[in-house]
């Protein structure tokens, strides 16, 4: 039996305090959400999120759960930075996505990561800062492939290797591409693992430090236009060999396009079209690439791989019918997400956002068509779930209507515009 605890060990920001009895609904309603991204440690003590700032601003909060005040690590003001999401490193630090657009000679957009500490100390810049003499510029910061479970604070990012010229030095760096490099992210010290690839565009990892799926798209002419096919390759268990894998056409949205990989399976989770729907396989690595379908809707695509956790373990598949749905293939949280839904029949809607490193407590939304939702923590071992935070605290008092969905026929046959 679960239980639902709802005053104790809440967590509740000064920026989002009860809403009025009377609320102005322009103003409630076009109100962002006071939670844009949240996140948990890896022992399960402390959760960090954004949340809205003026403007366009955001901030980084972060929370003991023992005490529950929230410390306001970093801010930006959304001229030009936006945060847009932050994972924890180890469980005292976290890594932060910076983005912004910028004009100089023309509009580029910009990404950045960064880290810091839990109260926003000891901050360092992951992404490779941009030189003088590189022979362009590029506004691409890097993502994490890998947080590297058990690593403290070490991680596997991508990075695009831009090339340096020679002015009046033999020590210019020629490399160019894209690759994959290990950095401490308190001592910024870097390490290749993946060699820059020349028309690499994505590396996948297993969760657990090795890169096993890498993705190359060759130019669709001499003026150097990226083609619309991305090859991709994989490697066999242990092994640093690349063999063949599958090919994805992007602008038709055909052949296989891996998104998540099983080291427990030694396996990938690709999505693939059947019957004209985007539907969910898992191809075996061990090298045979036998492919076995794991759950297809037949009516609608499947447009997101579920994963949680330190190592990104993927669960289930997430598509919208009438409204967003999940479904688990994993069967332990197939289970508890069945248990929750009957514990709170208010808020039946389940969503696994992100888990402790060992998966015994469980970051979840759980939400309905009349509740905008709040996130809770679920601690398996004393079967005990507690509220964090309200999405739309500002809504607490307005009663929301069912959604009801609305099926009509489409006409058919030619349509001319009205002359």
């Amino acid at each position: 039996m679960f239980v639902r605890v709802l005053v104790s060990n809440v967590v509740w920001l000064a920026l989002v305090a009860a809403a009025p009895v009377a609320p102005d609904l322009a103003e409630a309603f076009g109100a962002r959400e006071s939670v844009e991204q949240i996140s948990l440690s890896p022992d399960g003590s402390k959760i960090a999120y954004i949340a809205p700032r003026p403007g366009q601003g955001a901030a980084l909060y972060t929370v003991n759960l023992a005490d529950g005040q929230p410390v306001m690590a970093a801010s930006v003001d959304g001229d030009p930075e936006r945060l847009t999401r932050c994972d924890w490193l180890s469980n005292n630090r976290l890594a932060c996505r910076i983005f912004a657009v910028v004009a100089s000679i023309e509009i580029m957009p910009v990404t950045r990561w960064v880290a810091l500490d839990a109260d926003g100390k000891n901050f360092k810049m992951l992404s490779q800062s941009e030189k003088l003499n590189q022979r362009y510029a590029t506004g691409y910061g890097g993502n994490i492939v890998d947080l590297l479970p058990g690593r403290d604070g070490s991680i596997l990012m991508d990075r695009w290797f831009v090339p340096e010229a020679a002015l009046k030095t033999r020590l210019a760096d020629e490399r160019e591409g894209y690759g994959v490099v290990r950095i401490d992210s308190r001592t910024l010290a870097a390490t290749v693992v993946e060699a820059p690839v020349r028309f690499g565009v994505e590396f996948l990892s297993d969760g657990q430090g090795e890169i096993r799926i890498m993705g190359t798209q060759l130019p669709s002419s001499a003026a150097g236009y990226s083609g619309s096919k991305v090859k991709y390759s994989y490697r066999a268990k242990g092994s640093k060999r690349w063999e063949p894998f599958s090919e994805y056409d992007v602008l038709r949205d055909e052949g296989m396009n891996p998104y998540a990989i099983d080291p427990a399976l030694n396996a990938a989770y690709v999505l693939q079209k059947l019957n004209g729907r985007i539907a969910l396989y898992r191809v075996s690595l061990d090298g045979s690439l036998r492919k076995d379908l794991v759950f297809a809707h037949p009516e609608v695509d499947i447009d997101d791989v579920i994963r949680i956790g330190r190592s990104r373990r993927p669960v289930g598949v997430s598509f919208v019918t009438d409204k967003r749905e999940a479904v688990f293939f994993d069967p332990e949280l197939t289970k508890l997400a069945s248990k929750l839904a009957k514990s709170l029949p208010s808020l039946p809607l389940i969503r696994f956002i992100d888990a402790s490193a060992d998966e015994s407590k469980l970051l979840l939304w759980v939400g309905s068509d009349t509740d905008p939702g709040r996130y809770m923590l679920f601690d398996k071992a004393n079967r005990k779930l507690d509220e964090v935070l309200s999405v739309r605290p500002q809504l607490q008092e307005v009663k929301l209507s069912p959604v009801q969905s609305v099926r009509y026929r489409q006409a058919t046959g030619p349509w001319f515009p009205p002359t």
